[in-house]
């Protein structure tokens, strides 16, 4: 008549959902953002002295990419 607590946590989180989840977290936005920003330029939404200027208006280590880019 009661259910175990596993029976209940094993059909609200699978065990392979929860091995494929980092992965998707860490893979999947990173690529995803790569792609978008490629075609944008690609399709002359976005023109490479905006993204320069995007990258020497952060800090240090990511301004001194925007700089050698120019």
């Amino acid at each position: 008549m009661f259910l175990a607590l596993s029976d209940v946590s094993a059909s609200i989180v699978p065990a392979r959902g929860l091995l494929e989840l980092p992965v998707s977290l860490v893979v999947v936005p990173p690529f995803g953002a790569v792609v978008s920003l490629v075609l944008s330029v690609l399709f002359g939404a976005v023109d490479t002295d905006e993204i320069t200027d995007l990258l020497e208006t952060s800090p240090d280590p990511i301004a001194d990419l925007g700089s050698s880019l120019r």
